[in-house]
């Protein structure tokens, strides 16, 4: 890998846990919204891509309803509202990848979604991310075919 296919996947991953963290602070603060996202850092276009953030969480906003109804069906024998905050936002963030963004691989968001699940998640949850993110991801392929 190139240092500037390195170098994008790093801010890449950087930014993925940014949208993470504002998808996350959108379930304690019910009025937010995506014009919010802001960024003072002098530095944040370098460290960040803030195109892609703002995009997905705009787009996580605008879909929320559908995505929502994307995890419940897929959820067998769990109450969506009985899932831990940061596993919701994690799932949401991964289903828009997957079903939303079509530049975003799928395997690549089930990947990224299972490391943010290493960071903020119990052990038994990112392995929950990625049963609900692969069953999610292998419907979508047997639907196309």
């Amino acid at each position: 890998m190139s240092n500037t296919q390195n170098n994008f996947s790093v801010i890449r991953r950087k930014s993925r846990e940014e949208a993470f963290k504002c998808i996350f602070s959108m379930e304690f603060n019910e009025e937010y919204t995506p014009a919010e996202l802001s960024f003072d850092n002098e530095q944040t276009e370098e460290e960040f891509d803030v195109k892609y953030i703002k995009n997905t969480v705009d787009g996580i906003v605008n879909n929320r309803k559908k995505i929502d109804e994307i995890i419940s069906s897929s959820i067998k024998g769990r109450d969506f509202d009985r899932l831990s905050k940061q596993v919701i936002a994690i799932l949401r963030l991964g289903v828009y990848e997957i079903c939303f963004n079509k530049k975003i691989p799928s395997v690549s968001a089930i990947s990224e979604a299972v490391k943010l699940g290493d960071i903020y998640c119990e052990e038994a949850e990112v392995a929950y991310i990625n049963g609900v993110l692969n069953g999610i991801y292998k419907s979508r392929n047997k639907d196309a075919e």
